[in-house]
């Protein structure tokens, strides 16, 4: 998107058991030239959420800082990266980044398109 200086995702979460209606976001990501970092917007506007993020690699990792809508310190992690699949985790901390808890936790598989 952008004419090339960013990458869309879109985020679906299904229907099911626990969850009964599908959940959207997007994220929008392009590297900061100037800052040497990943810069990330996430928005759901289904929960009214919007965050950002940046950051760049930690060894054979992707991990960014942020803070939550809540204001609270954010970690997400982006590891096992293939051409068609990732790993990712987010988590938060409740005491200024000395410890983090597991929020979410998925493999991701690109579809086709």
């Amino acid at each position: 998107v952008m004419d090339g200086h960013a990458i869309q995702d879109l985020w679906i979460g299904y229907a099911s058991e626990n969850q009964k209606e599908r959940t959207i976001g997007t994220t929008i990501r392009f590297f900061d030239t100037a800052l040497k970092q990943w810069r990330v917007v996430f928005v759901n506007p289904q929960f009214n959420y919007i965050v950002t993020a940046q950051g760049g690699c930690e060894g054979d990792r992707i991990v960014l800082h942020g803070r939550d809508t809540d204001g609270l310190p954010i970690r997400w992690t982006f590891s096992e990266m293939k051409p068609d699949s990732f790993h990712w985790q987010g988590e938060k901390s409740h005491d200024g980044g000395k410890t983090w808890k597991v929020e979410e936790d998925h493999h991701m598989k690109r579809r086709s398109t």
